[in-house]
């Protein structure tokens, strides 16, 4: 080392390298705080949508009824208190808080977001419904409760079809090929003609009636076309909209206890008493109970009392005439007529109720299908709610491209899908107002009531009752005072007319057994009544007599969660 040398090369060295690397170390320091500062910025956002979904989806929420009194509301969750599913009944008050801007649901998404802007959106699967039906105010409707027939309307091999209530079968025509036996206590009423090639059997009541009756009627409205083998026992009247006729040979008996009317309306036959083959036809019984035979022709009636005596009615009274011209029997036939006296103040008589009433509402095709959420558009959400440029709504909202980060979050979830009240208000169309899996068949005494307005209108439900569908209509029209119901079903493609219901001036009760038919499954089958579309313009409501709540379980359906934060700058 020279004189005045601090260091030596090697100590200058030495402390150079010092410097460098407490510098290098000094810059890298500061370059991996920044690292980690952003690491961590990234990982604070990341956690926020999936902090938001475990708080939602995760938790019943605090406390945990919190959806039935939001005085106590402290946290929103909408996970159900005893299970790990979604309650669909805590989302759906959920987002009807979240519309109806209640600041206790906002504060607390705000501050969930961490005031971050968010875009939250429930998908649940859709119920696409479509009805095709008509409305007639002006229709009186059934007039009585009728069950409606909705088996086949060709009869092929041997049937028996037996009523206990008073029954419409809606077939034109009624065509039996096979063998058929038909019997009804109450009154039987066919809609259309009915073709008997084959084998007929009726019975409707008792033949001869007891004393004093009941004496329910047989009414075809169309022709009765006889080319087969009959036996008819009627322990009333019977109607015929059309023309009697009977072709060819074969055992036929028709023995009717009161009157046979035949209106005549209802045919292209130039005869409405047309027998060209063997029959035995008895109207009224021998010194027990008359009946008449009364013909209408054009406008005109005719009327016999006895065995090949006529009479003319001519607005003011009877007159003797010939027998109509519309008669023709040839062949082995026979008409016997025990009658009583006709009346100077007689009325033509009236066609029954079921050949006079047209259904104030008629459905003609539905058509259901079902869109798994997966396959959803954005438009489609069931349930939104999004927060930006510091204000909640729940329309569709566009994520926006410039922000400086976006973070998206998902879950598939399970939705517990029962919905059921004792009482249920119906204010909007296409509603789901029950839902569940039935586990036993309802006791035939279990009935709900439907309320409607006191004015003229309708509502239309739509029934899945396990894999079968069922439309269920209620009306009140201008014609009757009294709320009527019609229920369909809808099998292959085919609605068809089962059951009809009258009540009173406000309401009409219903059985739960035709709603969700009898079954025996084990496992239960899922059910749902909706509200397809009503034009009263107050409320209707549902109240269950019975309480069917007691019987529906848990109906489960997926449902999808998205769910979008982002940096708003």
């Amino acid at each position: 080392m020279k004189r005045a040398q601090i260091f030596s090369l090697d100590a200058f060295i030495a402390l150079t390298l010092t410097i460098l690397l407490i510098g290098t170390i000094s810059a890298t320091s500061e370059s991996l705080r920044n690292a980690i500062s952003s690491v961590v910025s990234w990982y604070e956002r990341a956690n926020i949508p999936d902090n938001m979904l475990d708080v939602l989806l995760k938790t019943p929420g605090e406390p945990s009824n919190w959806n039935e009194d939001l005085v106590l509301l402290k946290s929103i969750g909408l996970r159900e208190e005893d299970s790990p599913f979604i309650s669909y009944e805590k989302a759906l008050m959920f987002f009807n808080l979240v519309e109806n801007q209640n600041p206790l649901v906002l504060d607390f998404l705000k501050n969930l977001s961490l005031g971050k802007p968010f875009c939250f959106e429930f998908y649940l699967g859709v119920w696409n419904f479509t009805a095709d039906f008509t409305w007639n105010p002006n229709a009186s409707g059934v007039l009585s409760e009728f069950e409606v027939y909705s088996g086949e309307c060709t009869i092929r091999g041997n049937r028996e079809l037996t009523f206990t209530d008073p029954t419409i079968i809606q077939c034109a025509p009624f065509d039996v090929r096979g063998s058929a036996s038909i019997s009804s206590d109450a009154p039987l009423c066919i809609l259309g003609s009915v073709d008997t090639h084959g084998s007929l059997t009726i019975t409707v009541g008792h033949y001869p009636p007891p004393a004093g009756g009941p004496y329910p009627y047989l009414a075809i409205n169309g022709d009765w076309v006889i080319t087969g083998a009959v036996t008819v026992n009627v322990g009333g009247n019977a109607y015929i909209g059309g023309a009697l006729i009977v072709r060819g040979e074969g055992a036929r008996t028709i023995n009717i206890a009161k009157d046979l009317v035949i209106f005549g309306d209802n045919t292209t036959n130039p005869y409405l008493i047309d027998i060209s083959g063997s029959a035995t036809i008895n109207i009224g019984i021998s010194g027990y109970l008359p009946g008449n035979l009364y013909l209408k022709v054009g406008n005109t009636w005719y009327a016999s009392n006895k065995t090949g005596e006529w009479y003319e009615w001519s607005g003011e009274g009877w007159r003797k005439v010939s027998e109509p011209p519309v008669i023709r029997t040839t062949g082995s036939s026979t008409l016997n007529i025990n009658g009583y006296p006709l009346s100077e103040t007689w009325s033509p008589p009236t066609p029954p109720p079921c050949f006079t009433a047209s259904l104030p509402i008629e459905v003609s095709s539905v058509n259901l299908d079902y869109t798994y959420p997966q396959a959803l558009n954005r438009s489609e959400a069931w349930g939104r709610v999004a927060y930006f440029k510091n204000n909640f709504t729940v329309n569709l909202v566009e994520i926006p491209e410039n922000a400086s980060w976006v973070e998206y979050a998902s879950r598939v979830v399970s939705v517990d899908m029962r919905k059921y009240n004792t009482t249920i208000e119906v204010t909007s169309n296409y509603t789901r107002l029950i839902s569940g899996v039935l586990k036993y068949t309802p006791p035939a005494y279990a009935r709900f009531e439907i309320r409607v307005p006191n004015e003229t209108g309708y509502a239309l439900f739509i029934i899945v009752d396990g894999e079968d569908t069922k439309l269920l209509g209620v009306v009140k029209t201008r014609v009757s005072p009294y709320v009527q119901a019609y229920l369909w079903t809808n099998a292959t493609g085919n609605v068809s007319l089962q059951k009809t219901y009258v009540g009173n001036e406000t309401s009409v009760r219903i059985r739960w057994v035709d709603v969700f038919s009898e079954f025996s499954s084990e496992t239960g089958k899922p059910i749902e009544i909706w509200i397809y579309e009503t034009n009263f313009s107050d409320p209707i409501y549902i109240i269950d007599e019975y309480n069917i709540g007691l019987l529906l379980d848990r109906k489960y359906e997926l449902g999808l969660v998205k769910l979008w934060v982002w940096d708003e700058r």
